[in-house]
């Protein structure tokens, strides 16, 4: 009762400060009542958490609010996705895309039970990467990945069959490709203080020292993906030119990956504001990998013609993840702290959305089902950000 009551009251009277100003009051006796009421919620808040922190070490309760600014790799897989004529030099590649640094948010929220028993609850995430490429040739002797796309005989095509080159992504006039990945990341973890060696008498929580803690806990991550090419115009010999055709493969893919999480926290106490500390942990994730492909295309010569093909695929994987977050905090009140670092993770056995798509589907007419979970991706990037203490 005395908790409801106590925060009834610091949240009230802010709200109702304005309120209780008499009409004929000025500008500076309102502002002095706003202060005062201000001020006494802060007492009544500050308070409220020495009550729930009662009988337990300090801090009781930590808020880590940081900007995680990211990087990632691309892809271990590299293929050429337009030239210049049928067997021209290369113009565009999947490598030619770049993820650039990305800004994000990441929030921790520990509660420490003991004098060497803490819980702490982290999300970062927010971070959505983009890269795209377009070219173009006036002349139409643009060819890709989608050539020959329409090209096997089907009971939509007019008969006989068309000419060897005829087919979307054949002489083209536009190619592009584009590549978006965003990344959400949870964790619950228990630290353990193993032991701490004291470079002086003082023995106080934050007195210069060296300590190491154990982590233990759960983790999932969710990468999202979605990968398209895209081809524009086209030209067949004997046919007149259509600037209407169109050809497009998109791939849908994301990473739902769940499990457990151990690793150790490192910290030296330089001073009793100054520390720096290191941060490695290592999970082993069940990986539920998805993917869905779809490619359609349509022309207009010699008569409009359609065409859609489709395949999805998935499975679950052992997905290995490995992180390293280095930090050093800085003390400027008793509450408050800086903090910077640097952040790198790797994740293992994940699938992405260009390692998808089916080479073959261009001469076969048609999507193989199937899901590619090989290879790892990196992460990395700094961060900075305010600690609180209560």
């Amino acid at each position: 009762m005395r908790k409801a009551s106590t925060r009834t009251m610091a949240l009230a009277v802010l709200a109702l400060a304005s309120l209780t100003a008499r009409a004929g009051d000025t500008p500076e006796e309102v502002g002095a009542c706003i202060k005062d009421e201000a001020h006494y919620a802060g007492e009544k808040i500050h308070e409220q958490l020495d009550y729930l922190s009662e009988g337990n070490p300090w801090p009781c309760f930590t808020l880590q609010a940081d900007v995680l600014l990211l990087r990632r790799d691309m892809t271990n897989i590299n293929f050429p996705a337009t030239s210049q004529g049928v067997a021209g030099p290369i113009i565009a590649q999947l490598q030619d895309l770049k993820f650039n640094t990305e800004g994000g948010a990441r929030v921790t929220a520990g509660f420490r039970c003991s004098p060497c028993w803490s819980f702490e609850g982290t999300w970062f995430g927010g971070h959505e990467w983009f890269d795209g490429f377009l070219v173009t040739d006036p002349n139409s002797r643009l060819f890709g990945v989608l050539n020959r796309f329409g090209t096997a005989v089907q009971p939509i095509f007019p008969q006989p069959p068309f000419p060897p080159t005829f087919g979307i992504g054949n002489n083209t006039s536009a190619q592009s490709g584009d590549y978006r990945s965003r990344l959400n990341n949870y964790e619950l973890n228990s630290v353990y203080d193993l032991v701490k060696i004291n470079f002086g008498p003082d023995t106080g929580p934050d007195s210069p020292g060296f300590s190491v803690a154990f982590i233990g806990g759960l983790r999932y991550l969710r990468l999202v993906e979605k990968f398209s090419l895209r081809t524009r115009g086209n030209r067949t010999p004997g046919l007149p030119d259509d600037p209407g055709a169109t050809a497009d493969y998109v791939v849908d893919c994301h990473d739902d990956a769940f499990g457990g999480q151990f690793g150790g926290r490192f910290k030296l106490q330089v001073l009793r504001s100054l520390a720096v500390s290191l941060d490695a942990k290592c999970a082993i994730l069940a990986n539920g990998v998805e993917q869905a492909s779809i490619a359609t295309f349509s022309f207009n010569q010699p008569r409009p013609i359609f065409g859609v093909l489709g395949a999805k695929d998935g499975d679950v994987v052992t997905s290995y993840l490995g992180q390293l977050t280095g930090m050093v905090t800085w003390d400027i009140t008793k509450h408050i702290a800086l903090r910077g670092g640097y952040d790198v993770f790797w994740l293992n056995k994940r699938a992405l959305a260009p390692d998808q798509v089916d080479a073959n589907a261009t001469q076969n007419n048609a999507i193989t089902p199937m899901i590619n979970t090989k290879g790892t991706t990196m992460f990395y990037g700094t961060s900075f950000g305010l600690e609180f203490k209560f």
